[in-house]
């Protein structure tokens, strides 16, 4: 186990390397932001990649199972949803929902109450966003959720909507609920056109303009500031400050590697007592 900054330990041992956050590491809670340690996908998206491109499907499924093995999921009750930069999100409320039929539908964001049924979304430089919600019934907690945040995503709502989500359907309070914001695209490396940048003038210190001739977002510091508008506590928040397009040894980066890179999976779950 190593530090990974403020809040945060990565863990490269076993059969899956994986970020976890403090914050979230308690009882009745599995989750981890997946680094590229640990898989057996070869070439440019070597080794623990989760996208379709780049590898055999039969090295998917050995990738999601070495990342079960070290988060505790079963494959059957991994849920992925098709990602589009929207603000949608997907509920699961029941045991036992097809996972087929969830990954063929469309979302940014999936919650659930269920134990041992885990929620994941899929990155290379956007922000994965992990929740929990307690609750005073149930000490493995109400509710969790992943959320896929790129700029597109956090203009539409898309962070907002999952925190809604949980409270409507599951009656949590905002203020006991935790966050975790995963590795994602540095400041320095996300540069942006006018255009884009204009649609994060009202989050403070987001948009940066003395980094080069064109505007640079620095896209975890609108997450905080969306959760906090949330009602989420600051102590109930943490950041990572590690950057995917400045550890190429432990992350994928789209802006960096180009579209043919790997994809990252962040998962989280309530485990049964």
């Amino acid at each position: 186990m190593q530090d990974a900054g403020e809040g945060f330990e990565l863990h490269t041992e076993g059969p899956a390397g994986v970020v976890v956050a403090r914050l979230l590491d308690k009882k009745g809670i599995s989750h981890g932001f997946a680094t590229r340690l640990g898989g057996v996908t070869e070439g440019p998206c070597a080794s623990l990649t989760f996208g379709s491109g780049g590898q055999t499907e039969r090295q998917l499924r050995t990738n999601l199972e070495r990342l079960g093995l070290r988060l505790g999921f079963d494959m059957t009750r991994l849920y992925r949803v098709r990602q589009v930069h929207s603000a949608d999100v997907l509920v699961i409320e029941r045991a036992g929902v097809d996972t087929a039929g969830v990954a063929s539908q469309e979302a940014d964001a999936l919650v659930t109450n269920v134990p041992d049924h885990f929620v994941a979304v899929q990155t290379a430089d956007c922000v994965p966003v992990l929740l929990h919600a307690p609750s005073a019934s149930s000490p493995a907690g109400a509710a969790v959720a992943a959320v896929h945040a790129g700029w597109r995503g956090i203009v539409a709502g898309v962070v907002e909507r999952a925190v809604e989500a949980m409270v409507e359907r599951f009656g949590v309070e905002p203020a006991a609920t935790r966050a975790a914001v995963g590795p994602s695209i540095g400041v320095d490396a996300y540069e942006v056109d006018d255009d884009v940048a204009a649609q994060f003038e009202r989050f403070e210190g987001v948009v940066r303009r003395d980094l080069g001739d064109k505007p640079h977002l620095e896209l975890r510091a609108a997450v905080r500031q969306i959760l906090a508008s949330c009602g989420l506590a600051s102590d109930n928040v943490a950041v990572t400050s590690l950057s995917t397009d400045r550890r190429p040894d432990l992350f994928f980066s789209y802006r960096v590697q180009g579209a043919d890179t790997g994809r990252h999976l962040s998962v989280i779950g309530l485990t049964a007592e």
